[in-house]
């Protein structure tokens, strides 16, 4: 495949983050990625390199921004816990206190929280909308209302899919007035200055990764539970690129939908979540501790109303650690995941600050052997805190200079870590997808670069 530049840097005592991401290019030919890391608020290794646009060429660059599913729930979730933290938003509240007309059809017990641990009983939706009326909002909107609970209430739990981020969306617009992805801009991107949207600006279109579809993906069902979830009844291409309403189409990425169509890069991710827990370069942190102690209580885990058990446990808009599918950082880890590999960590503790102590990693510094440009593979995918995997490569070091290795300039990643929580973002792949642009990099690789992250055993003490 040629050689592959990298850009970016990495902190002394990081290097097994640079060797890891070197190894996706060199072993696992991927196309282009991208990692992010925060400690205690500040950026300690940004790298990305490959190529954001296989058939043109251009490169993978600190602008590049990328389609990141799923993860936009994270962006959504942040947003609900805010307006709690503000007083404006009860989770526990009735969601009919702020949208009368969702009472419609028994849904008038659902509240936020059953919303954002997915068991509001509204998974999918009966009435198959098209493409415009969703581009629309107030259909989809109208759709909820009508909607009859599949289940009765808080007794199961089913992910929500795209109904997840209208729902909570929509109590978003009715308390502020703005729609989810203008409140998340103005409230949160913005002021933090984070490459993230709901709903990508034309303007931004330039930096747009374009992904590519992996050999071998499985077909699915068009009329099952999941991939109504998915499609909304088919009215959306998935997984889908480059037909009409794919993930590659402007007017899709345009569009807001905030149950998995965000578009962001690395590094934007990731501080999105060291925003949120730690504060970024000294700032004031974006959520309490009580607001994210609120965040990360168990609400979901074991078989779903379909009788399916992945392992999975969700709290109120995040996952939570668990065995399976992917080990976080520990019991207080949270964060979130997207179609083709995306995933988000963070970890934070209570009572005790978290701090990353290992040893110093003695390694000489090292510039990767020849980058160039490479598109990330998979998507960002959002975990709080740093998991197993990147425990290895991130370990904090204490060089003698103290200062960072050059890999060639600053890029957009996924990974945090940070002093009371650790915030993680790396671009990788689901091998049950895969389509991103790195998508022929296999679903461990997201081990090796948690063993990275995260260094030896207690590290995270």
């Amino acid at each position: 495949m040629g050689t592959v530049e990298i850009g970016g840097w990495a902190d002394e005592g990081f290097g097994g983050v640079a060797d890891v991401f070197r190894e996706n290019f060199d072993v696992f030919g991927e196309l282009g990625t991208a990692v992010s890391v925060r400690v205690g608020g500040r950026p300690v290794v940004e790298l990305w390199g490959g190529v954001a646009d296989e058939s043109s060429g251009r490169p993978w660059d600190q602008e590049t921004v990328v389609p990141v599913f799923s993860c936009a729930k994270g962006l959504v979730s942040i947003c609900a816990h805010l307006l709690a933290q503000q007083g404006r938003l009860d989770l526990d509240a009735p969601v009919v206190v702020y949208w009368p007309e969702f009472a419609a059809e028994g849904k008038e017990r659902i509240t936020t929280r059953m919303v954002l641990g997915h068991r509001a009983g509204v998974p999918v939706l009966d009435r198959t909308l098209s493409f415009g009326e969703i581009t629309e909002w107030t259909p989809v909107v109208r759709a909820i209302e009508e909607q009859r609970p599949l289940w009765e209430p808080g007794e199961a739990y089913e992910y929500h899919g795209h109904v997840f981020g209208f729902l909570v969306g929509e109590v978003v617009r009715r308390i502020t007035g703005l729609t989810p992805g203008r409140f998340f801009r103005e409230a949160i991107g913005e002021p933090f200055g984070l490459r993230a949207w709901i709903g990508l600006p034309a303007a931004e279109r330039g930096q747009l990764a374009r992904l590519v579809e992996a050999e071998g993906r499985p077909g699915g069902d068009p009329q099952s539970l999941l991939m109504r979830i998915v499609t909304m009844n088919g009215a959306l291409a998935f997984p889908g690129l480059d037909e009409p309403h794919g993930f590659n189409d402007p007017e899709l990425l345009g569009t807001e939908l905030p149950g998995a169509g965000a578009v962001a890069s690395a590094s934007g991710l990731a501080a999105l979540y060291g925003a949120a827990v730690t504060g970024l370069d000294g700032g004031p942190r974006l959520l309490s501790e009580e607001t994210l102690t609120s965040a990360v209580r168990e609400a979901s885990t074991g078989p779903t109303w379909q009788g399916y058990d992945l392992g999975q446990r969700w709290g109120a808009g995040f996952l939570l650690d668990s065995e399976r599918p992917r080990p976080m950082l520990g019991a207080r880890s949270f964060g979130s995941d997207g179609a083709g590999g995306p995933v988000r960590l963070r970890r934070r503790r209570v009572r005790r600050r978290l701090r990353l102590r290992g040893q110093p990693d003695d390694r000489p510094r090292r510039r990767p052997r020849q980058p160039a440009h490479h598109r990330a593979a998979g998507e960002p995918q959002g975990l709080t805190g740093t998991p197993g995997w990147m425990r290895r490569a991130l370990r904090p070091g204490s060089g003698r200079d103290g200062g960072r290795r050059t890999l060639h300039s600053a890029p957009p990643a996924q990974a945090v870590g940070t002093g009371d929580l650790g915030a993680f973002e790396c671009l990788g792949t689901d091998p049950a997808v895969r389509r991103h642009l790195g998508s022929r990099v296999p679903a461990h690789r997201l081990d090796a670069y948690r063993r990275a992250v995260v260094g030896r055993p207690g590290v995270f003490a």
